[in-house]
Formats: C-alpha cells, structure tokens, sequence
C-alpha cells in the first residue's frame, strides 16, 4: 500500500488494490489531500490514521471490499472524509465500515456526509432526526427507591446513547436511574430528572424531564381544642401530603390513630382519652401509650399528652388565661422522639405550626423532649 510520513501533499488517481495490510497508511502525515483514489480489497484497513496524523482530508474515493474496514482514525481531531463512495449508500453500513468516536470517546469523529452513490452521481446525506426517549415513571409518591427507565428510539442511524442528570447534578450515561428513598428520610421530596438521547449521526433530542416524589414520612396527628364547637380535634397532618388519611378506633378509653399518606407510609397511634369534671374544672386530656411505623416494631413514648380544663358556672363557660399563680391554664405537649419524624401537634385553636418547627407563643419552655405552651 501508500505509506505517508510528510505533511502537505496530494495523493490522487492511485489503485490501492489487495495489500496484505492497509491501503493507505498515514503515519505522522499531516494536511494531506487524498483523492480520486481507488481503495479496495485490502487486508486490513483501506485507510488508517496513526495517533499523530491531524488535518488530512478524503474525497472522492472508492473504498470497498476492504476486510478491516474503510478508515480507522486513531487521532483526536476530526477526519474530513465528505464525497466520497464507500461501497454503501447505507448510512449504518458505512458507520460500521468506520473507527472513529463512536468506537471510542477519545478519537475524533469521521464526518462522512454527504457521500457519493457508486456511480458518483447522487449524494446522500446523513441522517438529521434525533432520537426520542421517554421514562416509565409513573406519577406516584413512593417510599421506596424508584428506578426509572429511559427508553430511547431513532428510525435513522439508531441510539449512540442516553444521557441523565438528576436535580441539576453531573450528565451521566445510562438508561436506567434510581431515586434513592432514604430510611432517614434526608432524600423527601420532588427530585427532576433531566434526560435526552444522541443518534449514531450526532444529533441530540431537546432535553426532556420528570419530576419523582419520594416521602418516606408518616403522617402526623394533630390535636388542638376549637374555641367555636367547644371540641377537641384530631386529625392528620403531612408537610408533603395536603390530604393524609385519618381513621380513628375506640374501645372504651383506648383511641387508635391510624394515619395514612400518598406514599403508604402509615404511623399507627395508641392513646387514652379522658373527658371528666374533676373539682368543678371540666379535664379533656389524652395520654398517648405508643406508635408504630410501617408495620415496624411498637415505640413506647415515655411521657406524651395533650390536656386543657375549662372551668363552668351556670351554663357559662369559662375558658381561664393568662392567669397568674397556680392554676394557670395551659396546654402541655411532652414527647420523646425515638424514630422517624412523626410527633405529637399540639395547638390552640387556628394554631398549625409543628411541634418541632417552633412556637408563635407568649411563653414556651423546652427540656428534655418536654415543652409547656401558654396561651397568650
């Protein structure tokens, strides 16, 4: 075959026919133009470009029939090699008859389109359609780990790859992608993840995206006195779920809470209610026994309960605050946090803040898990 070793030359109307190895061997040549030649039927390669050979050109030449292939480009810089006949007008055929980047990222590309029919006299040009991809996510909450699959599709030059980000972090290369549900609960939330597909002719689909909602959480119960009804309340609350189901079962004194979100998670809430008159002062009060997380083993609290006394005279009632001394009126929320994040609300009446979030209060004192709330 044609060894090249200088730089800057013409190599045209040349028959590299049946060499044992490669048609045209390009070591360290840089800048050539190789046209108007015929490489066929050789051993190897009809043409390959050593490491260091940068800048040659290729056009208008007949490649066929050569066993390892048509060009192999083994430098990092890109290979002009437009207008020329490679034995197919099949774009895929021509890319397998090629080494290049898609062989291997740290090659430069062979930009062959347009090319010639083998009668020189039509072009054909590369494929333009990207690929389009879609995930199998399916719009739930969960609280276990999600995976997500990104199938991708191209009727041109088939899917090179698939690329994914998750919430704005490092591109990676993968079809399938895992939200982790953490038992700690640290990964709660909405996590997007941003995805797309390249084709085989280097096109690139719009960046796409779907959003995966992770709660691992139980709900939590709230109980709070309604000044209007002159009732206690309870009821469901969830920071990542507006509708947590409540159901509630009684057996004598005993209440079972069982809460329920969108994810499945489910906190069970076992509870002593008390409703009585006690030295004229009416007590409601709730003392709470245990709590279970998603079917996990029962945690005892060691002192938690919500209470409130109203004093009544004549069938007036009223309601004592801000009173100085013994006696004064308070509303008292002791817990002790032992796993997950479910907690005890307590409240006045419109109060919606969490426990563990802080109070818009006159007084609260804090200790040891214990914490006093004074109505202002």
């Amino acid at each position: 075959g044609i060894r090249i070793y200088a730089s800057g030359n013409t190599i045209g109307w040349n028959l590299c026919d049946s060499n044992t190895n490669h048609g045209i061997y390009l070591k360290g040549g840089t800048n050539n133009l190789i046209e108007n030649n015929t490489i066929r039927a050789n051993a190897n390669y009809g043409v390959y470009l050593t490491s260091s050979s940068s800048g040659n050109e290729f056009h208008n030449n007949t490649l066929t029939g050569n066993t390892g292939g048509t060009i192999y480009n083994n430098d990092s810089t890109d290979v002009n090699a437009q207008y020329n006949y490679w034995g197919t007008i099949s774009e895929t055929d021509i890319q397998n008859s090629t080494y290049d980047r898609r062989d291997d990222a740290s090659k430069g590309w062979i930009l062959y389109s347009p090319w010639w029919d083998s009668n020189f006299t039509t072009l054909h040009y590369a494929d333009i359609d990207p690929p389009y991809t879609t995930d199998d996510y399916d719009g739930l909450w969960h609280r276990y780990d999600v995976l997500v699959t990104l199938t991708a599709i191209d009727n041109g030059t088939g899917v090179y790859a698939t690329y994914y980000r998750i919430d704005g972090g490092a591109w990676q290369t993968g079809n399938n992608v895992t939200i982790h549900a953490w038992a700690n609960h640290t990964n709660d939330g909405n996590h997007t993840i941003e995805y797309y597909s390249e084709d085989w002719a280097r096109n690139n689909e719009t960046v796409r995206s779907v959003t995966v909602h992770i709660d691992t959480t139980p709900p939590e119960l709230r109980v709070f006195y309604e000044n209007a009804t002159d009732r206690v309340r309870k009821y469901a609350v969830d920071d990542l779920d507006p509708v947590p189901l409540k159901r509630m079962k009684k057996r004598g004194t005993l209440r079972t809470f069982i809460l329920t979100d969108h994810a499945g998670n489910v906190a069970i809430i076992k509870a002593d209610w008390y409703d009585g008159v006690k030295n004229g002062w009416r007590v409601r009060k709730m003392v709470f026994r245990k709590v279970g997380y998603n079917g996990g083993p029962w945690q005892y609290f060691d002192h938690a309960r919500w209470g409130m006394r109203t004093l009544k005279t004549g069938t007036t009632v009223t309601k004592m605050r801000q009173v100085t001394g013994a006696g004064s009126w308070y509303i008292e929320g002791t817990y002790r946090q032992t796993r997950g994040t479910t907690r005890i609300h307590v409240s006045d009446n419109g109060w919606t803040t969490h426990v563990y979030s802080g109070l818009t209060a006159s007084e609260v004192w804090a200790s040891n898990g214990s914490l006093r709330y004074v109505l202002p």
